[in-house]
């Protein structure tokens, strides 16, 4: 075993989570049985028996070969793996959020333009017939999708050019 402390510390978090699972699920059967969470010494009922699953679910994965196996043969190649440069992430995570900065302006913009168009044919109302109110919101929220997609659609562009002519 290489890498004991990682092997351990992935057993840890499983118990963790099963504990967690565990707590919630009893915490759920003794209100839909309407059995009271008595207190028991220092905890209630559902956290004894979530602490006790979680150090069963402990032992039996420490107690497990394979599993100490292949969790360490995991841990050895995640070791193995060529993680990205802090440039490389930045790049790609803004890429990410103007990419859904644009589609979300986008789908906006589509939708307004779609409810705009129902109202029209569905209901024969037109937005600001009556009151100016809705004409000039409307108006605002096309410009604003215009003012928001266009610099972002043009932000993606230039940095898939770039991230195109310098390949990693």
């Amino acid at each position: 075993m290489l890498h004991q402390r990682y092997v351990l510390l992935s057993f840890v978090l499983g118990a963790i989570m099963t504990g967690l699972t565990v707590q919630s699920a009893s915490s759920s059967l003794f209100v839909t049985l309407q059995v009271p969470d008595m207190r028991l010494a220092f905890m209630s009922t559902t956290s004894l028996i979530s602490v006790a699953a979680a150090v069963l679910a402990f032992v039996a994965l420490i107690r497990n070969r394979q599993a100490v196996s292949f969790v360490d043969e995991v841990v050895d190649e995640l070791w193995k793996v060529t993680w990205p440069t802090r440039e490389e992430t930045v790049k790609a995570s803004t890429t990410v959020v103007f990419t859904t900065l644009f589609t979300a302006a986008l789908l906006g913009g589509y939708d307004l333009i779609w409810k705009n168009l129902a109202d029209v044919f569905l209901f024969g109302q037109t937005s600001g017939v009556g009151d100016g109110v809705a004409s000039v919101s409307t108006g605002r929220w096309v410009k604003f999708g215009l003012a928001m997609g266009l610099p972002l659609l043009a932000l993606l562009i230039r940095s898939s050019r770039s991230g195109a002519e310098n390949p990693g």
